[in-house]
């Protein structure tokens, strides 16, 4: 094997790391999550989630803000999985919660904890960005979710679900009744489903077509079901995902235009994500995560004791021309070293001096 070797022979990327997150694809994949690290953000909107359903906050509906690759959707993954996933992920999610916060892991599912049943859970409906009119996604993944906890015989709502998803102009005030009705419908089907989990990840594609197709996106449903998450006397989390703020969706947009989706906007506590959501101590986790060793390193104990003198002298090389031995006794030497995500999901290793 050639003495110089590029990283890729020596770090190789986990599967899961080195796709996107995909909230509808992934919510019934078991290992979706596997490595997930709740950070501070995660454990904040969780916090404010907890509130809500044991009413200690009149909040419902949240939105959540932050750039590319900061761990949104994951985050919205992992939720969606704690609080509505099936048996087996969602003990598994419950499990990773009581690892890491045992106390929040409580105000969920402990003795005192709204889903403190080992049943309780909520109903997610979980929707995609896409460039459509919104009422027709929320109707079609609201009809989805129904579908999936009915199993056998869906109730009739399914049906008017559905024909209203196929409607080129489907009426928000019909689906925001729908979703009210819904949540009836899950307190008498006996399915231990204490309420509804709305998730809506990427957002913004749905405001972009609204924006440009005003006669056909009707983005004020988002206002109506923000207002019927709070009045709802069940359990009724609105949680959406954005990229940016919805006012900068709207700039071109005259100024009446712009005060009317400012309403929208006001209806949601806005939650803002980092862009590097991940401290030393999870940094360090990651990357040992999503990563694992390839080739066995052959680095001695006098490369040890010479590789920050090599660190040193080798910054200034060319990508992938360092000596492998030279290259895996730094990986040992110079930690902590900083993992960050670009929008492939694809590990950077950039080094810490």
């Amino acid at each position: 094997m050639s003495e110089s070797s590029g990283l890729e022979q020596m770090v190789v990327v986990r599967p899961r790391f080195a796709r996107s997150i995909s909230l509808v694809r992934d919510f019934h994949r078991f290992e979706a999550l596997e490595g997930y690290i709740l950070t501070s953000s995660g454990r904040d909107v969780l916090h404010r989630l907890a509130d809500a359903l044991r009413d200690d906050s009149p909040t419902r509906a949240w939105s959540l803000t932050g750039p590319y690759g900061s761990g949104k959707s994951a985050f919205a993954l992992f939720a969606a999985q704690l609080l509505g996933g099936e048996e087996a992920i969602r003990q598994r999610a419950r499990a990773s919660l009581a690892s890491s916060d045992r106390d929040l892991h409580d105000l969920f599912f402990g003795s005192g904890g709204s889903l403190r049943k080992k049943a309780g859970r909520l109903c997610p409906v979980l929707v995609t960005g896409s460039r459509q009119p919104l009422d027709k996604a929320l109707a079609a993944s609201l009809a989805s979710a129904l579908r999936r906890i009915a199993r056998t015989k869906p109730p009739q709502i399914v049906e008017r679900l559905e024909r209203l998803a196929g409607q080129p102009h489907p009426s928000g005030t019909a689906v925001v009744g729908l979703f009210e009705e819904a949540n009836d419908y899950l307190e008498r089907c006996g399915k231990g489903v204490s309420g509804i989990l709305l998730i809506v990840d990427e957002l913004g594609k749905f405001l972009e077509y609204g924006a440009g197709n005003p006669e056909q996106g009707d983005v004020f449903v988002l206002q109506e079901l923000a207002e019927s998450a709070t009045r709802s006397r069940r359990p009724f989390l609105f949680l959406t995902i954005l990229h940016q703020s919805i006012d900068d969706y709207v700039g071109h947009l005259s100024p009446p235009r712009r005060a009317e989706w400012a309403k929208v906007q006001g209806r949601f506590e806005a939650v803002t994500r980092a862009a590097t959501p991940y401290g030393r101590e999870a940094t360090l986790t990651l990357t040992t995560g999503c990563t694992r060793r390839g080739s066995r390193s052959s680095a001695t104990r006098a490369w040890r004791r010479s590789s920050r003198k090599r660190f040193r002298r080798s910054r200034s090389s060319p990508a992938g021309t360092i000596s492998r031995r030279v290259l895996s006794a730094i990986l040992r030497l110079v930690m902590p070293i900083a993992a960050f995500t670009r929008r492939n999901r694809v590990p950077v290793i950039l080094w810490q001096t």
